[in-house]
């Protein structure tokens, strides 16, 4: 990461935005903290995650124990102080969003899908993921878990777009521009929340102080 930093200059920048899908869009939430400190305070520094926000199950959850075990890959230098101070004997539990968002203290904007197609592989046992009326509690979990543990600390000011879609990152997407709530994209959503006094000056017609963009109803096709 810090080869990265001094590569792009990115210390002479004056906004960064630290973004990722997938493995990405987890670690970005889990280390998005240590990459801020890796900056200079002049430099704004936001993150988005998109299809990183998983649940603390222990079918997914255990899998991540050798990440940061000393006798796995030890990556424990990028965890969230107070994360691995409230987990000190099951630190995994801090590359999970559920558990290390309410320790965020870096503005992030989250876009996830209830209904995310490699979470419902990796996280739920194959007789939960062949039921409905399972993955509907998973989704619901999941909307309840980002609007708890991200959204209700007011600061920092965090974001969120939750979808229904079939998908993982653009994987099981056919056009991306269906993918929309109350007619704004997911990246509308993320410029209204990351610069809505410009968004306002320029269109007025839009929400320039709302923090989430959930859509209604059960999985879609988009």
């Amino acid at each position: 990461v810090q080869a990265v930093v001094a590569d792009l200059k990115l210390a002479q920048a004056t906004d960064v935005v630290i973004g990722g899908c997938s493995a990405g869009g987890i670690h970005v939430l889990a280390h998005l903290d240590a990459m801020r400190d890796m900056l200079p305070s002049k430099v704004r520094v936001s993150g988005f995650a998109d299809s990183g926000f998983f649940m603390d199950v222990d079918f997914f959850t255990a899998h991540k124990r050798f990440v940061v075990s000393p006798t796995g890959q030890n990556a424990q230098r990028l965890l969230s102080p107070a994360c691995a101070a409230e987990f000190p004997q099951e630190k995994e539990k801090c590359l999970v969003a559920q558990r290390s968002a309410p320790f965020l203290q870096t503005p992030v904007f989250v876009w996830q899908s209830r209904f995310d197609l490699d979470q419902r592989s990796c996280e739920l046992l194959p007789a939960c993921a062949a039921s409905p009326a399972c993955v509907e509690a998973y989704a619901r979990n999941m909307s309840d878990a980002i609007r708890e543990q991200l959204l209700a600390h007011r600061r920092p000011r965090h974001g969120a777009f939750i979808d229904a879609c079939a998908r993982h990152c653009d994987d099981g997407v056919r056009q991306l521009h269906r993918v929309t709530v109350d007619g704004v994209t997911p990246l509308q959503a993320f410029a209204l929340w990351y610069a809505p006094k410009v968004v306002a000056r320029n269109n007025t017609h839009m929400p320039h102080s709302r923090t989430l963009w959930e859509a209604p109803g059960g999985e879609v096709v988009c």
